[in-house]
């Protein structure tokens, strides 16, 4: 793995994210480094794989190109496309199903996944939406791990 990218299209989440980050890698080196030894290991480990916070709102293409042009920075060599995408609970209306699959859509490189877990079912709407995006947009959806009837699933979306 040559880069992680935390994304939101809230920026204030954004930077609580970062802080998170922050205070975690802090408290990390504070309690598990007490020789020199420690410290280097710790920070190779840990510190050696850069991440980028961006804001990303999905189907926007200004946002999209900053996006691949951060990851592109950070590759090498330099690509500009993921080779994996998380989303945890981003689907909650039917009106963002498409704007996001055209996102991950142009972010996947071409083993690339994307991995959707969700804690709740989607509506019989929501299904066929993204049946349909799939579709349109040559992505294969596989349900990886489906829970009581749909409120513990997890999906793998990749490029065909």
């Amino acid at each position: 793995m040559q880069c992680v990218m935390v994304s939101d299209h809230d920026v204030s989440t954004l930077e609580r994210a970062r802080n998170n980050h922050e205070t975690t890698l802090e408290n990390l080196l504070d309690t598990t480094c007490t020789t020199e030894d420690d410290l280097n290991a710790t920070i190779n480990s840990v510190g050696s794989i850069p991440l980028c916070f961006e804001s990303l709102e999905w189907g926007n293409s200004q946002d999209l190109r900053l996006v691949q042009d951060a990851i592109a920075e950070h590759s090498v060599p330099r690509q500009r496309h993921a080779d994996l995408i998380l989303g945890s609970d981003v689907i909650y209306d039917t009106s963002v199903v498409e704007p996001l699959l055209r996102t991950v859509q142009a972010l996947l490189g071409g083993n690339g996944r994307f991995l959707l877990a969700q804690s709740f079912a989607f509506d019989q709407e929501t299904e066929v939406e993204m049946d349909r995006c799939c579709e349109e947009m040559g992505l294969k959806r596989t349900i990886v791990l489906d829970e009581q009837e749909g409120d513990h699933r997890i999906q793998e979306f990749c490029c065909v």
